[in-house]
């Protein structure tokens, strides 16, 4: 089998045997992070005077904006955090897959990836050119194509991707997480995640950064 952006290694190499349905399991894991924009989007929208009495009476609360945006998103992500850990212990005991070892670092990996999906569903619910539903509409499906391309519904989709087009791999933050698990627990191979892991820091940093100021503004805006 095609390991698609994994590197080619003997048999032996393996951490514990190849099973392509891990492969499900870790992009479902991206989607369960990246589905934080829905507390994201509500988050962003809250701010808007024109639609929240919470935004109007906290436009004039002497604390500034932009701490509150970071409240926010410290908020939002501890919530989509906790259920993301969540949904590793469930699949861990639950449903018998043995992430012990690597437990820890399963939950940094969710914790960007969880995040991330905050952050990108307050820059959709604070974006005021956009209505109700077009934001709503952004943060099911962006979130659910970039699973898709991750290999969620189609395993082989990560493979065919690298095949036609490998750059939609390395950008793709679903494909990154799923590939970060799988590095972790199949090969032990630090230099992949290493890889992986600062991408994702980086779409973390500008998305984060966009949202908050996106989040600060909206409710003046308003």
């Amino acid at each position: 089998r095609d390991l698609h952006s994994f590197p080619t290694r003997r048999s032996s190499d393996l951490v514990q045997p190849y099973n392509n349905m891990l492969e499900y399991f870790f992009a479902l894991i991206a989607m369960a992070c990246f589905y934080g924009s829905f507390t994201g989007q509500m988050l962003g929208e809250q701010n808007a005077a024109n639609v929240s009495q919470l935004a109007a009476r906290r436009i004039i609360s002497p604390s500034g904006r932009m701490k509150l945006a970071f409240i926010d998103l410290a908020v939002g992500f501890l919530i989509q955090f906790v259920c993301v850990v969540m949904l590793l212990l469930y699949m861990q005991f639950a449903l018998g897959l043995d992430f012990s070892e690597h437990f820890f670092g399963m939950v940094m990996i969710s914790g960007i990836g969880s995040l991330l999906g905050v952050s990108f569903g307050i820059m959709v619910g604070a974006a005021g050119h956009l209505k109700g539903v077009g934001k709503t509409v952004l943060t099911v499906v962006v979130p659910l194509v970039l699973c898709f391309l991750s290999g969620l519904m189609i395993g082989d989709m990560k493979s065919l991707i690298e095949k036609t087009c490998p750059i939609i791999n390395r950008l793709n933050p679903a494909a990154l997480i799923s590939d970060a698990f799988y590095y972790l627990n199949i090969y032990e191979e630090t230099s992949g995640i290493t890889l992986r892991l600062a991408i994702l820091a980086v779409y973390a940093f500008v998305i984060d950064r966009k949202s908050t100021r996106l989040n600060s503004s909206h409710g003046s805006a308003s």
